[in-house]
């Protein structure tokens, strides 16, 4: 009888330790999980420059970088994060340089159901107005998003967010069926804050091919970006003005008036000739990028010495700017 009870206490007590270590094997594996359930590894988020990622999204960016990190998840998938205009706004991307999001996950960032559930997750409201709503496309690679301005009527606040799918990388298996690699998506809140603001964002995002050359173009821009003007820094708009010669529209802000000689107009007046006179950069073998690091810093520093001087207007210069940093 002693015998039998001792028995069963070692086989008590070896359950009793298989349970624990299974309790513990559970508990290491708990952690993140991607939308299968498959558990994540996440680096911790590093601080990096500019220059060191993987996509040319400062290039793109017309707002002053606070700071960029990056981080790997399970050693396949790169994540970056560029948080810019003193924390105001963010942009994030995720990219698998060798390999596909699932067809699912692709079809997920087609759907504009599944893009308004965004929108509410940033702003952590129900009750949001959209202002906006345009699908976004890429100037020359396939993709797929959207792009919101919503006010939240609550919290007296107006904000962009955007998400956006890429193909950025050429196919490589039999069972591709246009799956994207890159996710982008950007948030960010300001009074006069309007989707065209990221237009070059969303249509130019792409690889780094010339790492040094993208660090002089981000060195470069660093000096030759113009000051943001004084009603998009969080001011109220009050009027428009239109310079009917040069036929120019701009925004002046509370207490501003307009240059003389300039007729007063309303903002959506403005906004409405200056979407006109924007033509979106064509880019042909002349001005394409082939020299050398310096030399795209002297073309972008002498781009900006012509609209210092007056010579050149700041859609010209913006699309030149574009035409030169394209194949970066």
């Amino acid at each position: 009888m002693l015998e039998m009870r001792g028995r069963q206490m070692v086989r008590c007590g070896t359950l009793l330790v298989l349970g624990l270590m299974l309790v513990a094997v559970s508990a290491c594996l708990d952690g993140p999980r991607d939308s299968a359930g498959r558990v994540m590894t996440l680096s911790e988020w590093k601080t990096v420059e500019p220059h060191e990622l993987r996509l040319n999204t400062p290039l793109l960016l017309h707002h002053e970088i606070s700071e960029v990190k990056t981080q790997i998840r399970g050693n396949s998938v790169y994540h970056s994060k560029i948080i810019f205009d003193n924390g105001r706004g963010y942009v994030t991307t995720q990219m698998i340089p060798i390999g596909l999001y699932s067809l699912r996950a692709t079809n997920k960032l087609r759907s504009e159901e599944y893009f308004k559930s965004g929108v509410k997750e940033f702003i952590k409201k129900d009750e949001v107005v959209y202002e906006e709503l345009m699908e976004l496309s890429h100037q020359s690679k396939k993709s797929s998003g959207f792009c919101a301005i919503v006010t939240v009527p609550s919290q007296g606040r107006r904000c962009l967010y955007a998400r956006s799918g890429y193909k950025m990388n050429v196919a490589r298996y039999d069972n591709d069926e246009g799956q994207f690699d890159t996710v982008l998506i950007v948030g960010y809140c300001d009074p006069n804050v309007r989707c065209g603001d990221f237009s070059d964002l969303f249509s130019g995002l792409d690889v780094v091919k010339d790492r040094v050359a993208f660090r002089a173009a981000i060195q470069a821009l660093k000096a030759t970006r113009p000051a943001k003007p004084a009603a998009a820094v969080g001011h109220t708009e009050k009027s428009g003005c239109h310079d009917v010669g040069k036929n120019v529209a701009y925004v002046i802000a509370e207490g501003e008036t307009c240059l003389d000689g300039d007729v007063t107009i309303s903002t959506a007046e403005a906004r409405k000739i200056q979407a006109a006179r924007f033509k979106p950069a064509s880019v042909d073998s002349k001005t394409a990028v082939t020299g050398s690091g310096d030399d795209i810093e002297n073309r972008l520093l002498a781009l900006r010495k012509l609209l210092d001087k007056g010579l050149i207007q700041p859609e010209e210069y913006h699309e030149k700017r574009k035409a030169i940093l394209k194949n970066l």
